[in-house]
């Protein structure tokens, strides 16, 4: 009972399918085998949580930020939801709690995996509308919070080029100029 007392705190609602949230907190290496002979695990979630997230943010942001074109709303967006980011804010909302205790040796993506995939069980179980809710009000404030501190600290180079050149309407072409040494080659 405890464990799902603290899924309704950390939800702010109670669940009507705790097995969508046992799943989303079940990592790849400790999948269940169904009748079928189907491995259970949260990957599935995670891939529907990702969208789902992906897609909460950019409403989030379309409406925070009316001014904002495009290339704006895509470079934060990705800075919010990437990574490092969905590992801090997963480890801070105390989602290692939930993970079972075997997949809590991983790495960390361990938990951002576990927090799409939280997402994902949220939109099954309540809904769009829920799972908005739930970005909005219990990660928006973190990914905020942490978002700074956790920028990538390389800069793609690349993106930047792109974006330039299509803000002021320019073409640009890539082109190998030569392959890239092999080294160690048998």
């Amino acid at each position: 009972k405890e464990p799902l007392y603290l899924l309704v705190e950390l939800l702010g609602f109670e669940p009507r399918d705790p097995s969508l949230y046992d799943l989303a907190f079940r990592h790849s290496s400790m999948s269940k085998t169904d009748k079928e002979g189907f491995k259970l695990n949260n990957e599935r979630l995670e891939f529907l949580g990702d969208s789902v997230l992906a897609t909460a943010m950019s409403h989030y942001l379309y409406q925070q930020h009316p001014h904002w074109d495009e290339g704006e709303m895509s470079k934060r967006r990705g800075a919010i939801v990437g990574r490092k980011v969905n590992n801090a804010v997963a480890q801070r909302m105390g989602l290692d709690r939930f993970l079972h205790r075997e997949a809590r040796q991983g790495s960390a993506d361990i938990y951002g995996n576990a927090l799409e995939a939280l997402i994902g069980a949220i939109f099954l179980d309540q809904g769009y509308a829920r799972a908005d809710t739930f970005v909005r009000q219990r990660m928006v404030p973190l990914f905020m919070e942490l978002e700074g501190s956790l920028r990538e600290q390389t800069t793609n180079y690349k993106s930047l080029l792109l974006e330039w050149t299509q803000k002021h309407h320019l073409s640009l072409d890539f082109r190998m100029l030569q392959e890239p040494k092999r080294s160690g080659a048998l």
